[in-house]
């Protein structure tokens, strides 16, 4: 694995009417991340490829059309099938932005962390 991510292609987009609301679109054919955690949820829709991550002591696999969501302080890497590289639109909420989303006030956890939900993946995408 090399020392650094090979960002092939990476975009960001922020808005400040939004203010802990991040978007990300990303492509790699290469290793990307070692494991790490993000203070936000993490919502990424597979858009071409595949991938393989560690998550709660499983390795795990996403392809194109899935959804893969990772809560607050999750530890995960995300690294592209080398077959077939990866791209995905990658969306990262901060914590309150789903305060108040769980019937008893907690944080909501997501589970499970792929989900294979065709109407979702588009709506999100349409978003």
């Amino acid at each position: 694995m090399p020392a650094r991510p090979t960002h092939e292609d990476v975009r960001f987009w922020r808005d400040e009417a939004l203010p802990g609301v991040e978007a990300r679109l990303s492509s790699y054919r290469k290793y990307a991340f070692r494991l790490h955690t993000h203070a936000e949820y993490t919502i990424s829709l597979v858009e071409q490829g595949r991938t393989s991550f560690p998550l709660d002591g499983e390795t795990l696999s996403a392809q194109a059309g899935q959804i893969v969501l990772i809560n607050p302080r999750q530890p995960h890497a995300c690294n592209p099938s080398q077959d077939t590289g990866i791209s995905y639109r990658l969306f990262y909420l901060a914590p309150g932005w789903l305060a108040g989303a769980a019937p008893d006030a907690q944080p909501p956890l997501f589970h499970p962390p792929v989900v294979d939900d065709p109407e979702l993946f588009d709506a999100w995408r349409h978003l």
